[in-house]
């Protein structure tokens, strides 16, 4: 066991100081409540146990357990799913410093049955903390990686937040944990907050954002009309003909659950490398490593049904491509692109509006997340609700408590130097 920090002060843990912690959500999210049957009823007597591991050979023995649990989360976070994570570490972030800790439940009433896996907290160990020498945990992340919310069982959701504070306050030896992208709102974030404030910590809101959310209407014609200014519809349909007439019928397919992914793969990372994002690098087929991790993720997740490749087609060859990951109770909008000379046509609005469609005809799903840096020049338009991301800093001890305080002095020490330095240049 690692020695204790140095204790943060604890605050009140009545009911108004949990509820300031998330205004900003409260007052932006349209994400509807949890489903009836996310929050089970019932469940045996248990006891929980919490393991750190770190390696990945010692997960990959395990993979049964962890869908499991993928499957009976809160939020299923596709991002922290199995085929997601190992091409991360495989391709991506193979240098990093892992701990991950895994919060399991032994039923009492069948003391030779396998443990329950009930939380996944893929994390990072830094040495270092924006530039300051600190001992420091943060969720494991990489470039794809568009929520880093944690996977717990939505039956266990108090008894594993609390396990996992207690760890992360009295066994990891962290001065700080540092919790990006979070959800900020629904059941996890309620569990989340609530845990914090009763293991008396200090936690500060370092960020707060909103990005665009699907949630069906009574059929997506209805959701068309509520989104889309009618002008605005008349002149896709009207762009929409022109397409045609330059490229014969158009085709809107999506890759199906039986077919072969690998060539429906090759199709999408080929246009959405086309235009824009290979000039600016941000393609996955720009770098090697990153279509790698794309084809090894995609494939297993294809073979699980948590895949979703949608194309525009017309006689010259693909227009346009999305990417959606699909989970239990949410999905995900991961990627799309389109071929540049085709940008007048607006070909990804138009397979966006066949997303909405197909959504609400064959995705049983309260939601859909864009994923979407806020004010998104296109989705923004499109989906009309919202969900909140938050960023916390989580002070573990007194050392921790004072970067987190000081941070915003050494920012602005660091960017008068920066600008002390460019005005000195621009002299000589």
């Amino acid at each position: 066991m690692r020695p204790r920090p140095d204790s943060v002060p604890a605050r009140p843990t009545d009911e108004s100081s949990v509820d300031l912690l998330h205004p900003f959500a409260q007052a932006h999210s349209t994400l509807p409540p949890p489903l009836p049957g996310d929050v089970q009823r019932g469940v045996a007597p248990r006891d929980f146990v919490v393991e750190v591991v770190e390696e990945d050979r010692s997960l990959e023995g395990w993979q049964a357990e962890w869908w499991d649990l993928f499957m009976h989360s809160i939020e299923a976070n596709v991002f922290y799913s199995p085929p997601f994570y190992f091409a991360a570490r495989k391709h991506l972030t193979p240098s990093d410093d892992m701990v991950v800790l895994i919060v399991k439940a032994i039923d009492r009433s069948a003391p030779g049955r396998e443990p329950t896996w009930c939380g996944f907290f893929p994390m990072v160990r830094r040495r270092r903390w924006r530039g300051i020498p600190a001992n420091v945990l943060t969720m494991h992340s990489h470039d794809y990686c568009f929520l880093r919310t944690p996977l717990i069982r939505s039956d266990a959701a108090r008894e594993v937040i609390d396990l996992f504070w207690n760890w992360v306050r009295f066994e990891s030896g962290a001065s700080l944990i540092d919790l990006p992208d979070q959800a900020g709102d629904g059941a996890y974030h309620a569990h989340l907050v609530e845990g914090m404030s009763r293991a008396g910590l200090r936690p500060t809101m370092a960020s707060t954002r909103v990005r665009a959310l699907l949630c069906p209407a009574e059929n997506a014609e209805a959701y068309l009309r509520e989104s889309i200014s009618g002008g605005k519809l008349k002149e896709l349909r009207r762009l929409e003909r022109r397409l045609r007439e330059q490229e014969g019928e158009l085709l809107f397919r999506s890759l199906g659950p039986d077919e072969d992914p690998s060539e429906a793969i090759e199709r999408f990372l080929l246009v959405e490398k086309s235009g824009w994002k290979e000039r600016e690098g941000t393609a996955l087929a720009c770098r090697p490593a990153h279509a790698d991790f794309f084809r090894e993720a995609a494939m297993e997740l294809h073979q699980r049904g948590h895949l979703r490749l949608n194309f525009l087609e017309g006689k010259t060859g693909v227009i346009a491509g999305k990417c959606n990951l699909v989970a239990k109770n949410a999905a995900y909008a991961f990627k799309i692109g389109f071929a540049e000379e085709f940008a007048r046509f607006s070909p990804g609005v138009q397979l966006e509006i066949d997303n909405i469609r197909r959504f609400h005809a064959e995705i049983d799903l309260p939601w859909m997340d864009s994923c979407a840096d806020p004010d998104h020049p296109m989705i923004d338009h499109l989906w009309r609700d919202r969900r909140s991301i938050h960023s916390w800093w989580v002070p573990l001890s007194r050392w921790g408590a004072s970067i987190v305080a000081l941070f915003p002095w050494v920012a602005s020490m660091r960017k008068g130097l920066r600008g002390n330095a460019s005005d000195s240049g621009a002299n000589v």
